[in-house]
């Protein structure tokens, strides 16, 4: 029984989580700072939650005139994932890992 309150705690805080990734993603749409980059890497989460999956991925940003290497994470639907070496417009808020990938540049 105890086990079961748990799992069932552990899902309600994943599923929280996610909305409150969302609504962040809704912030970074209107106030975040775009830009283009390449993408590097990309890691997929296998799991779905309400038809979005996580992925993180590494990109290329020059930030204060240094170019680095930077990790970041998004929700994205399954069909839409970047592939490595692809050039995208996201839009980020410094200070965080959280990004929108806004859409695939050509």
């Amino acid at each position: 029984m105890t086990i079961l309150l748990i799992t069932l705690l552990i899902m309600k805080l994943r599923k929280w989580k996610q909305k409150r990734q969302l609504k962040w993603q809704q912030t970074l749409a209107s106030k975040g700072i775009g830009f283009r980059t390449r993408i590097m890497q990309v890691l997929e989460d296998v799991t779905l939650i309400d038809g979005y999956k996580k992925i993180h991925f590494i990109a290329m940003i020059r930030v204060n005139g240094k170019n680095g290497c930077y990790k970041m994470h998004t929700w994205i639907k399954p069909g839409e994932t970047p592939h490595p070496g692809e050039r995208v417009m996201i839009r980020y808020r410094p200070g965080t890992h959280h990004v929108l990938i806004k859409q695939i540049a050509a």
